[in-house]
C-alpha cells in the first residue's frame, strides 16, 4: 500500500457492520441466494453460492457521505479504500463484489473489485479520518450497478 490509511476503529465497526451485513444478505437471498456469514477473520464479509457452483464472496461497507439526500449517489464514483486491495492480491476470492451501502441501508452502489481496482483510479483523498494521504480507488459508477436494497 502507497498511503497512509485509517486504523480498524471498533467502536464503528461495532455500529455499522453487522447491520450492513444482514441488508445485503436479505437482498441476496429475496434473489435466489443462499448467503453464508462465516467466522470474522477481517477478509471479505460473505458469500453466497451461485446456482453454477461458484462462490461470490462480498465487501460490505457503509458511507454516511457519498450519498445524497435524494438517494442517489453524491459522487460521480463509489469510493473503495486502498487498503482493501489486500483482499484482491493476497485472498483466494475468485469473485469479489464491493458494497458500499447508505447510511439508511437500502440502496448500495456495487463494484467488482477483482476487475475495478486498477491503478488508473488510485487517487489520494482526504476525510475526516485522514486529512490528507489516505488513496481510495474511484471507479465510476458506470462500471458499477445501483442497487435498491428494499426492493
Amino acid at each position: 500500500m502507497i498511503g497512509k490509511y485509517k486504523k480498524f476503529d471498533k467502536k464503528l465497526y461495532d455500529l455499522y457492520d453487522e447491520s450492513a451485513k444482514q441488508a445485503v444478505c436479505r437482498y441476496l437471498a429475496r434473489h435466489g441466494h443462499e448467503v453464508c456469514i462465516p467466522d470474522e477473520d477481517y477478509g471479505a464479509d460473505l458469500y453466497h453460492i451461485r446456482k453454477d457452483g461458484v462462490k461470490v464472496w462480498h465487501e460490505v461497507e457503509i458511507s454516511k457521505v457519498w450519498w445524497g439526500s435524494d438517494g442517489k449517489p453524491s459522487a460521480p464514483h463509489t469510493s473503495i479504500p486502498e487498503r482493501k486491495i489486500k483482499l484482491v492480491e493476497e485472498k483466494d476470492y475468485p469473485h469479489l463484489l464491493h458494497w458500499l451501502l447508505n447510511i439508511e441501508r437500502d440502496r448500495a452502489i456495487v463494484c467488482n473489485m477483482k476487475v475495478h481496482m486498477k491503478d488508473e483510479y488510485l487517487v489520494p483523498f482526504g476525510n475526516k479520518y485522514i486529512a490528507e494521504g489516505e488513496y481510495f480507488y474511484q471507479i465510476p459508477l458506470k462500471l458499477c450497478k445501483i442497487v435498491r436494497l428494499d426492493k
